[in-house]
């Protein structure tokens, strides 16, 4: 059913074009490709691998497994083992028949202790793997060997991890991810982040243990165009009309992001019919959306310093900034070039704050409406 869905993954038919990104990642898979995929949060890039790209490989093989790991906010190598630990025993159970998974558990996995147990209700199968007391979790290494030497050697392996650029500040992970990667040879994998500075300096950088590792894939804006009619053909079931150039308009309102725009058409949806959508109708609609979502956007800045939520808001007001140590900016706030510097810096890291052409603004639509209309 076509709509217009957020805060939850999207399936095909409620992606808004990706065509390009979708052909590139699924004749890459098949040609055995290793993909660094960048774009900002909420531009569809675990929709299309999770719901497109993976189904694609798995209906081209009879015999495959997809092992799918998100890495968002890991703190240690012990964090990275587990998420991955969990994320394979997940696609195992899920990649062979339930009868005969108890025997194929035994025939790959006999060194990690496996242990399978079944649903009473369902009878679906569970894989867990054994840890030994003195072993917090088993290695990822362990994980990816076993991938490599036994499964690879019996069905179509696919391996994506997202948000990859979480382990750059953990200590020896990039080089033993450099270690795993290099063993894979004949694996397709895709790396997505949505973080582009912390990924330049793990493949960009010259010295980085994955200096020049897989090819680049960038998710682009969506064209104007595309969206006008992604938009038009969801609004002609409340009978709702809007023209070019205010497609336009409110694409550019909510800086071109998926998941804000259809959270605004949703909301759009909701309260008008039969009708012509106007630009004041967008904004009217981004009010009431901020409304609905007041409570946790002041919860989420009591967290952050004066200081901090001085700049944040100086940045909504004033923004984009070229130069954040200017002396112009210097005077808005009263404060220090150094302060400023390293506010930014941990602002990038978090995703609160991007950088493009123009220069540092808020990076979320809706934080930024918040931020000039309530503070």
């Amino acid at each position: 059913m076509k709509g217009f869905f957020y805060d939850t993954l999207l399936d095909e038919e409620n992606i808004c074009n990706l065509e390009r990104e979708k052909k590139m990642l699924q004749q890459g898979v098949l040609q055995k490709k290793k993909f660094v995929v960048c774009g900002a949060r909420n531009t569809g890039k675990t929709s299309l691998v999770k719901n497109v790209v993976i189904p694609y490989f798995q209906k081209k093989h009879s015999k495959s497994f997809a092992l799918f790991v998100d890495l968002m906010e890991v703190k240690s190598l012990e964090s990275i083992h587990q998420r991955i630990q969990i994320g394979f025993e997940s696609a195992f159970s899920s990649a062979f028949p339930a009868k005969n998974l108890v025997a194929l558990t035994k025939q790959f996995l006999s060194q990690l202790r496996p242990e399978v147990s079944f649903d009473s209700l369902t009878g679906s199968p569970t894989l867990s793997l054994g840890i030994s007391r003195d072993k917090k979790s088993i290695s990822f290494l362990e994980i990816f060997t076993i991938i490599n030497k036994k499964i690879s050697k019996n069905m179509s392996v696919l391996l994506v991890l997202d948000e990859f650029q979480d382990i750059a500040l953990i200590p020896e992970a990039q080089g033993l991810f450099r270690q795993a990667f290099q063993e894979l040879r004949k694996i397709p994998l895709i790396l997505m982040g949505s973080k582009k500075h912390i990924l330049s300096q793990l493949f960009a950088k010259p010295n980085a243990p994955l200096a020049s590792f897989g090819e680049d894939l960038e998710f682009e804006k969506i064209a104007y165009e595309v969206y006008h009619q992604y938009i038009s053909e969801r609004f002609h079931f409340r009978k709702l009309k809007i023209d070019f150039p205010t497609a336009r308009e409110l694409q550019d309102a909510l800086f071109r992001i998926p998941e804000s725009i259809n959270i605004v058409c949703a909301d759009l949806c909701e309260n008008h019919e039969r009708k012509k959508i106007e630009p004041q109708d967008i904004f009217q609609s981004i009010d009431h959306v901020l409304e609905k979502r007041r409570s946790r956007f002041e919860e989420w800045l009591s967290h952050f310093s004066e200081k901090e939520e001085e700049i944040l808001v100086a940045l909504a007001k004033f923004g984009p900034i070229k130069h954040p140590t200017s002396q112009v900016f210097l005077k808005e706030i009263h404060s220090t070039a150094r302060t400023i510097s390293l506010t930014i810096s941990s602002f990038l890291d978090k995703s609160v704050i991007e950088r493009n052409e123009e220069g540092f603004c808020i990076a979320d639509p809706l934080l930024f409406y918040f931020l000039k209309k309530f503070r």
